[in-house]
């Protein structure tokens, strides 16, 4: 880390530990950490500090749990006319480590060593593990609700139903201290878009952004698999 990279992870790291979503350790695993700088964080001016947890993932084992296909989300909605779009504020955070597992998420930075109170991003299991936890959380209401990680869209075929689902959602939230972002949310809409998708009464269309990067795809070879990989979700 350059000068400057240090100074903000020690800046970062600080504001972690006064959240509570880390602690200092002495934990025998130290997964390393950097700085990244791609377009999205060129985009806010940012860097993002970045966990490498290639080593601990090599020992983790596998979550079975699926994550739901995107593209066949989408049919169970066909005869939704309202809708309400939820995004968990740092998702992953909202769920706690049990002591025993924390030492080993341990990271370091220069002259500082820490490990996660809470359920990291960079870990392999993460988003089945997340997934997981909210499928069981909103059960009551999966009839009505599309479920992708952190991001959750409400429908339902009438305004008078909308409401009643959009009190049982609230009253799961309370019950388990889920926390929204209130940023993205978008409540009793008629038209919405969500995972790639433009939904309004009863239909469903690629957004633009999707669409418009159809010509970059490769026609052919394997470079057209790896595209189609990427079409696979939309």
């Amino acid at each position: 880390m350059s000068p400057s990279e240090y100074q903000a992870a020690k800046e970062e790291c600080q504001q972690l530990l006064e959240q509570g979503l880390i602690e200092p350790t002495n934990s025998s695993w130290a997964c390393t950490t950097f700085y990244v700088n791609k377009r999205a964080e060129q985009a806010r001016n940012k860097k993002r500090l970045v966990i490498n947890y290639r080593p601990l993932n090599m020992f983790l084992r596998d979550d079975k749990f699926p994550l739901p296909k995107i593209y066949s989300l989408h049919a169970y909605i066909k005869d939704a006319y309202y809708f309400s779009k939820f995004d968990l504020k740092s998702g992953f955070w909202q769920i706690g480590l049990d002591p025993k597992d924390r030492p080993k998420t341990a990271f370091c930075i220069p002259n500082a060593h820490y490990q996660w109170t809470v359920l990291p991003f960079g870990l392999k299991v993460a988003p089945s593990l997340f997934q997981k936890a909210m499928v069981r959380i909103f059960e009551p209401i999966l009839h009505s609700a599309l479920i992708y990680i952190d991001d959750i869209l409400l429908f339902s075929p009438n305004e008078d139903s909308h409401k009643k689902l959009l009190q049982q959602f609230h009253q799961i939230c309370n019950q388990y201290g889920v926390m929204l972002s209130s940023k993205k949310s978008k409540i009793g809409v008629k038209e919405v878009n969500f995972l790639g998708m433009h939904f309004a009464y009863g239909k469903y269309v690629p957004q633009p952004h999707i669409v418009e990067r159809l010509p970059e795809f490769p026609q052919k070879g394997y470079d057209c698999q790896r595209g189609s990989t990427v079409l696979g979700d939309y």
